[in-house]
C-alpha cells in the first residue's frame, strides 16, 4: 500500500514538475522591455535588487544561485543597459554594491507584464470550468512551494 501512494505522489509530482517547467520556459526567452532586450537571468538579478535594495556582488550572486564570475559578467551587461549602477562601498572599499536604476525598474515591470501576457493569453485559451479549477487548486499549490522551499532550508 505504501508503494502505491509514494508511486502516486511520485506521478503526480512528475507531472506538476512537466507543468511548471513549461512554464518556466517561457521566462527562458529574451523578451525586449523598452526597448531593451532583457534575459530571465538578468530579470532575476534587477528583481532582487528592487526587493531587497543594493547588494554586495558577492551577496547578489549567492542571492540568485550563480557563481562570482557568472554575476560579474551579468552585472557588466545590465552597466551598458543603464539598468544598474555600481559604486564601492563607503565603509569598506573592497566591497562594490551594485543597486538598481530607474531605468531598471522600469525594464522589470515591462519583463513582468510581457510574461504575464503571455500566461494570460493561454488561461484565454482554456474553458471557464478549466480557470475555475485552476484558481481552486492555487491556494494547495501555493502551500506545496512553501513546503518545499522550507524543508529544503531545513536540510542546508
Amino acid at each position: 500500500m505504501r508503494d502505491l501512494v509514494t508511486s502516486d505522489m511520485h506521478a503526480l509530482g512528475s507531472a506538476l514538475l512537466e507543468v511548471s517547467s513549461a512554464i518556466a520556459r517561457l521566462g527562458d526567452r529574451d523578451l525586449e522591455a523598452n526597448g531593451v532586450t532583457i534575459t530571465k537571468s538578468q530579470v532575476a538579478v534587477l528583481r532582487h535588487l528592487a526587493d531587497h535594495g543594493p547588494a554586495a556582488m558577492l551577496d547578489l550572486a549567492a542571492a540568485i544561485g550563480v557563481t562570482g564570475p557568472t554575476m560579474t559578467a551579468t552585472v557588466r551587461i545590465l552597466l551598458r543597459k543603464g539598468l544598474v549602477d555600481r559604486k564601492h562601498d563607503d565603509r569598506d572599499w573592497r566591497i562594490v554594491l551594485v543597486s538598481i536604476t530607474e531605468a531598471g525598474r522600469h525594464a522589470v515591470q515591462m519583463a513582468v507584464a510581457a510574461r504575464l501576457d503571455i500566461v494570460a493569453r493561454g488561461l484565454a485559451g482554456l474553458s471557464a470550468e478549466q480557470r475555475a479549477l485552476l484558481a481552486v487548486a492555487l491556494p494547495s499549490l501555493r502551500s506545496l512551494a512553501t513546503g518545499i522551499a522550507g524543508k529544503g532550508r531545513d536540510s542546508r
